[in-house]
């Protein structure tokens, strides 16, 4: 299992509500070191379940570290500063329930 960074790993602790997750890569780009990490809801009637990625970047190019985050699909960095305490969960939750809804369309 990929180890996240001090920072990344209080921020998912402390905001990813009721989904598990897991990082499945890392890397370096520059300054910059990047974390793809799927979220997930447990459910024991399904053994694989569905998850979400998401793409953390933690930059401390001055000085001070700063941690966005990219929903899969979309192409813009959000900080994580600027996201009020509990909403990050709803959002995803959001991005679930949108994944989920996609996917029923299509079967």
């Amino acid at each position: 299992m990929t180890v996240a960074s001090p920072l990344l790993e209080q921020f998912l602790m402390v905001n990813s509500g009721n989904f598990h997750y897991n990082i499945v890569d890392r890397g370096v780009d520059g300054d910059t070191f990047f974390y793809k990490v799927a979220f997930f809801l447990m459910d024991p009637k399904d053994p694989i379940p569905e998850a979400i990625t998401f793409t953390f970047y933690e930059d401390s190019s001055n000085g001070e570290s700063a941690l966005l985050f990219v929903p899969e699909n979309y192409h813009y960095r959000c900080d994580t500063r600027c996201i009020a305490e509990g909403k990050f969960s709803a959002l995803l939750m959001s991005h679930f329930n949108q994944k989920l809804r996609a996917k029923s369309l299509i079967s």
